[in-house]
């Protein structure tokens, strides 16, 4: 270390408690070593002082240029890759340019086919002109004479058109005539409808139904027997009750050597059931039209 070192140097003595703090150790060194006058170390030290500050712009500016180099360097590698990628581009406008060319030769080369083509066609279409020439000349006259025709043809149309209104009055009139017609032939159906409804038909084995009531004059027969013949008049009606419930018609009664007022008590009561049944019997038949 050179602290506290005491250095003579001509008039003054140097020490290094009078150098600023802020000095290296080397400088301190240095400044001891060379002798130097107290006098001169300020201004020496003040000239390495500028040329620090100095040595620090221009590192500073140094470093400024470096980086704006590097940007540059950038900006041209950007420039570069640009200009390669727009080389690339064109190259392939080229390729599709030089593609379009070979197309348009070829097309070119086409449209010269289609052209001869075109120049053959017109000439066999001049001469299929001249023969469509021919054929309107001869459609010309052809129609002439259908023209002819047609009047001839308009004559007979009108005279046809006269005798069509006449058979169109005629046939207006048959028309009135077989509405009437069908106006009868409906009533008469319905009339026969209502026949068919009514009777009874011959060799029919199905029932038959009918609407109203059958009509017989003398009597009614199955298989050529009576089954029911005209009302028998002159019957009074029975008076009393009628029996339509079930009873034994086989029931025995005791009937005892001496009276018994019993026996005779359910002989008498077997009299009445049958006279009430007689009477539900007389009323069936009387229900039916059979006696009155």
């Amino acid at each position: 270390m050179v602290d506290n070192e005491q250095v003579r140097s001509g008039v003054e003595r140097l020490d290094s408690s009078l150098m600023p703090s802020s000095f290296p150790d080397k400088l301190k060194l240095y400044f001891l070593r060379s002798n130097t006058d107290l006098r001169d170390a300020k201004s020496i030290a003040q000239q390495a002082l500028q040329d620090a500050t100095q040595a620090l712009a221009d590192a500073k500016e140094a470093k400024l240029l470096a980086e704006a180099a590097q940007e540059l360097a950038q900006d041209a590698y950007d420039e570069a890759r640009n200009a390669l990628d727009r080389a690339n581009v064109a190259k392939e406008i080229a390729d599709e340019a030089i593609d379009q060319v070979a197309i348009e030769r070829n097309r070119n080369d086409t449209q010269d086919q289609e052209i001869a083509q075109l120049q053959q066609d017109v000439q066999s279409g001049s001469q299929d002109v001249t023969e469509l020439q021919n054929q309107v000349n001869q459609n010309t006259t052809d129609i002439g004479d259908l023209n002819t025709g047609l009047t001839s043809l308009g004559n007979n149309v009108t005279d046809l058109r006269t005798t069509v209104a006449s058979q169109g009055n005629t046939i207006a009139s048959q028309g009135t005539t077989l509405a009437n017609l069908g106006t009868t032939v409906s009533n008469q159906g319905t009339a026969i409808t209502d026949i068919d409804q009514h009777t009874i038909k011959n060799n029919v084995t199905a029932i038959q139904n009918m609407g109203g009531p059958l009509n017989m004059a003398t009597e009614l027969r199955i298989n050529n027997t009576k089954v029911i013949g005209p009302r028998q008049t002159g019957w009074a009606a029975a008076t009393g009750s009628a029996l339509l419930t079930a009873f034994n018609a086989d029931q025995g009664y005791n009937v005892s050597a001496t009276y018994v007022a019993e026996d005779l008590s359910q002989v008498r009561f077997g009299l009445i059931a049958a006279r009430q049944r007689i009477k539900a019997l007389e009323d069936a038949m009387r229900g039916h039209g059979l006696i009155n």
